[in-house]
Formats: C-alpha cells, structure tokens, sequence
C-alpha cells in the first residue's frame, strides 16, 4: 500500500504519483503552475508535479 499524503486529493490516475488505492498524491507537496499569462480560471492552472504513468 502507498503512503497517500491526505494533504493533497488527487483523482488523476494516470499520474504515477497517484495512490492507486485512495485519491490522493503520495508525494510530500507539489508544485502548481498555469500556462496562461493572466489566469482566471481553474482550467489555467496545471500540477506541474505530473509524471504519466507507465503502464
């Protein structure tokens, strides 16, 4: 079982930091980011702590 930090939800399985058990990261914190230059909604913003999953 991995270790899900209950600090950060998370439902994007296809990240492989994701604990595949409950939905949450596993990592100690991550970093959020946005691809936009004025963001003003929640779809600008990214987790930029993603890595796919190998599957």
């Amino acid at each position: 079982m991995e270790k899900a930090n209950k600090c950060i939800a998370c439902t994007v399985e296809q990240c492989k930091n994701h604990c595949q058990d409950q939905n949450y990261c596993k990592l100690d914190s991550i970093r959020v980011g946005t691809h936009e230059s004025n963001p003003k909604m929640v779809e600008c913003t990214d987790c930029e702590s993603f890595e796919k999953k190998n599957i």
